[in-house]
């Protein structure tokens, strides 16, 4: 049952309302103790973001072995789980593949058929983001799993 009266709900949804349904985003997964960033395309559906990746390239391999990830778009830093899902082609993922064709539609033209392309979902532990307000900055901070809200301005 969701808290009406919790922010955390409402915040979440206009946070996400206002990102859209597509990003470039910078992944940034660790292997070996050590960071790796790289660009992806991102969708945004149901307030979780998903990519498509070959599951030979690095990406796919960290996640694998480490699927603790971070995503970074606009003003926006998301920690969260990735998983692979299925195949971009397989109809588990058409609202997806509608999406990043729509968006992408060179890479969806050259990838989402492959047999080792795979969908990546991630889905949000916590997500950092700023606001200005009457031109003072905030910081907003939101716990997914202790579904927290916080906003904190920034001392100046």
């Amino acid at each position: 049952m969701i808290d009406t009266a919790n922010p955390f709900y409402a915040k979440k949804q206009q946070l996400f309302e206002e990102l859209g349904d597509h990003t470039i985003g910078a992944l940034a997964t660790c292997f070996d103790g050590k960071p790796y960033v790289r660009s992806v395309s991102c969708i945004l559906q149901d307030e979780k973001i998903y990519f498509q990746s070959d599951r030979t390239m690095l990406k796919a391999i960290h996640i694998k072995e480490t699927p603790f990830v971070s995503v970074c778009f606009q003003h926006v830093q998301v920690q969260g789980i990735c998983k692979e899902i299925e195949s971009p082609v397989h109809p588990c993922n058409k609202p997806f593949l509608q999406l990043f064709t729509a968006h992408y539609p060179r890479a969806a033209q050259r990838y989402s058929h492959m047999d080792n392309e795979r969908v990546y979902q991630i889905t949000p532990t916590r997500i950092e983001t700023w606001r200005y307000i009457d031109g003072m900055p905030y910081q907003e901070m939101f716990d997914i799993d202790a579904k927290l809200y916080i906003l904190k301005q920034y001392e100046i």
